[in-house]
Order: structure tokens, then sequence, then C-alpha cells
């Protein structure tokens, strides 16, 4: 059996062009009825909790489990990895970097689809491994003009590691400086209560909230929600149970307006319209840990 360290899988997903396919590929089969997915299970005894996603994409020839523990807010996380011919385990797997790729290259994706044709500016609520994970994959896809950075706390050192990295102004800034004119935003906080307010949002700005996948936090308040055009979700069984955003928000939630990323991937026509204000809203789905997790192997068995 094979151990995959994040180490070595950091070198195996280090192509975000394809990550972004495979997770694209994924999502189509799920909607089309080829692949299936179990939601998260949680379980908790003193403080432990242990998380369990299931998925099985037979198009890819994999199917597994991701297993976590979080404890005092720190996260654990393996996945190990089935033939979905022989039923054989094929390996097990660090997972913290495919998390941290696999929500980046998502979101990604739906600001492929949704943000206006040359954003110039994005805009960063946290400046954690997810959010600067973000930063990174953001800045690679798209040619932005400015990179503004919202902490709690100043990291001078950071933004400027990040400027000279991507060859992009980035810079440190208020809540209300990085909104203005931000053409994508994304908030990958530890928030429990809103941090932005639709009335600081430009036409036509993509939101992807990726920061919790709790049912009693949020990171965007009901002005947000509410002047949304539409809003794209992993699994809406999943999210309609774990996002705050939602939950928290569901009086003014209308359903018709919640479309899947698999929805909105296999009929990118029926998508094309502009709109005012998009949100994905990201809980981290079992689908997206498997197809990475078998693309990670896939390479490594070529190499």
């Amino acid at each position: 059996m094979i151990y995959l360290t994040d180490r070595q899988i950091c070198h195996l997903l280090a192509d975000d062009a394809v990550n972004r396919r495979v997770l694209a590929a994924a999502f189509i089969e799920l909607e089309q009825q080829q692949a299936a997915q179990l939601a998260r299970q949680r379980i908790e005894a003193q403080g432990v909790k242990l998380s369990t996603l299931a998925a099985v994409l037979p198009m890819q020839g994999v199917a597994g489990a991701k297993v976590y523990t979080t404890i005092q807010g720190r996260f654990t996380f393996v996945i190990i990895l089935f033939s979905t011919e022989t039923g054989a385990v094929l390996a097990v797997l660090d997972a913290q970097q495919i998390t941290k790729k696999r929500t980046a290259a998502c979101s990604v994706l739906m600001a492929q689809q949704f943000a206006c044709t040359r954003p110039k500016k994005l805009a960063v609520f946290g400046l954690g491994a997810q959010s600067t994970e973000h930063v990174m994959q953001m800045a690679h896809a798209f040619d932005f003009e400015q990179i503004a950075l919202v902490t709690r706390q100043p990291y001078p050192e950071k933004a400027a590691h990040l400027q000279d990295q991507l060859q992009v102004n980035v810079c440190q800034a208020s809540p209300e400086q990085a909104l203005d004119g931000a053409d994508i935003i994304v908030t990958a906080t530890r928030a429990v209560t809103p941090i932005i307010n639709g009335d600081s949002l430009k036409p036509g700005v993509f939101i992807a909230a990726v920061g919790s996948s709790l049912p009693t936090t949020r990171e965007l308040d009901d002005s947000v929600i509410k002047k949304a055009d539409a809003i794209v979700v992993e699994s809406k069984e999943q999210s309609l149970k774990e996002a705050g955003d939602l939950i928290l928000a569901s009086h003014l939630v209308s359903t018709e307006k919640i479309y899947t990323f698999g929805e909105v991937l296999a009929n990118k026509s029926l998508f094309n319209q502009s709109y005012d204000l998009v949100i994905y809203k990201a809980v981290g789905v079992a689908l997206e840990d498997i197809a990475l997790a078998g693309l990670a192997y896939e390479n490594f068995i070529k190499n």
C-alpha cells in the first residue's frame, strides 16, 4: 500500500489547471449520476470531533473516504483511497494540501464562470493557509492589478512576499478599502458573525465564501444574501445543513436561485448572462477530496 505525504502531494498536484479540469469532470459526473458522495458526518466527545466524508468516482477508477479530527480548532486530515475495479486499497494520503488545493480550485472554477470578463481587483479576507492558497490560485488564473488583504493583525512581510511572488500590487487594507471596486471577493475566515455588508459591493461582483461549514457561523450578512442573483453550492443536501450563511438567512434564500456546482458546469450556456452578484458558498464535499486524491495517486504511479 502506498502512503503519500503532504510534501509529495504538493508536487503531485502542482498543476492547478489540471486540478480544475479533474474537479470539473467529477462534478459533471455527479450531476449526471455517474458518481456519488456521502455528506459529512460528525461525531464529538469531550471536545474531540471526528468527521468523515466519502465519494465514489467510477469514471476515475477510485472511491474513498476522508477522515479528520478537529481538536481546539486544529484539523488533521487523512484520505483512504480504493480501486473501483478491484476494491483494493490503493493508497493512504495526507490531506492538508488536498483540502487547500481543492477548495481554492473550486473557487477559481466558479469565478471563471461568473466574474466579470477582466477582473482587476481581488479582495481576500483572512490570511491563513486557505486564504493564501486562494490568493495564489486566483492570481495565476486572472490578471489582477491589485490584491487587497484584510486581516485582524498586520502582516506586512507576508503581503510583501506575495507581491514579490506574484508580481502584482498586494496591499493590506481595511474592509471598506478592500471592497471598494473589488471584482472578486474571497472570505476565508473563522468569523462567527458577518464581515461583509451588501451595500459595499459594486455591481458584477463575485464572492467565494469558503470560511465556514458550521450552521451557526457566517461571513455574509442578510443584505449580501438578499442582493444575490444566484447562489452556487457544491451540494444542496450538505450546504443547507451546514452553511450558516444560508441557514441564518433562510428567510431570504429562495431555492429558485440556488444552483449546484455540477448544474452550472454541465449547463454553462444557461449561466452566461450578466449578474450583479453571484455567491459561491463552499462547505467542502467528499467529491473534491477523492477526485484530487485520485489524481495525486495517478500522477504518483505515472512517475
